[in-house]
C-alpha cells in the first residue's frame, strides 16, 4: 500500500518476478510532480527515460543522477513536495 493512501481504496496489485541484475527504484511523487519555470511537471515518461539512462549503475549513482536531473529541470524553482528515492539492486 502506498504511503499517504486511502484505506479501502481498490489499488491495483501487481506481482512480478525479479532476477539477479534487476534494479528496483521506489520514489515519492514529489519528483515526477517537480515543476519547471514553465509550470510543466517532470512527469512519469521523463522519470522512465531518466531511469533507463542510468539503471545499470550503482544505487548511489542512480540517485545522484536523479537529483541532478531534477535540479536541471527545476532550474532554481523551489520544489513543492519532498522527494525520496530508494534503489535496490538484486544480486
Amino acid at each position: 500500500m502506498p504511503l499517504g493512501s486511502v484505506a479501502g481504496f481498490p489499488y491495483l496489485k501487481r506481482e512480478c518476478k525479479i532476477a539477479p541484475g534487476d534494479t528496483i527504484m521506489l520514489m515519492s511523487d514529489g519528483f515526477s510532480e517537480l515543476f519547471n519555470a514553465a509550470g510543466e511537471t517532470f512527469d512519469d515518461e521523463r522519470v522512465r527515460a531518466t531511469f533507463a539512462e542510468i539503471a545499470p549503475q550503482s544505487p548511489q549513482q542512480i540517485i545522484a543522477h536523479f537529483v541532478r536531473a531534477g535540479e536541471t529541470w527545476a532550474n532554481g524553482e523551489t520544489p513543492r513536495d519532498d522527494m525520496t528515492f530508494v534503489v535496490i539492486k538484486v544480486k
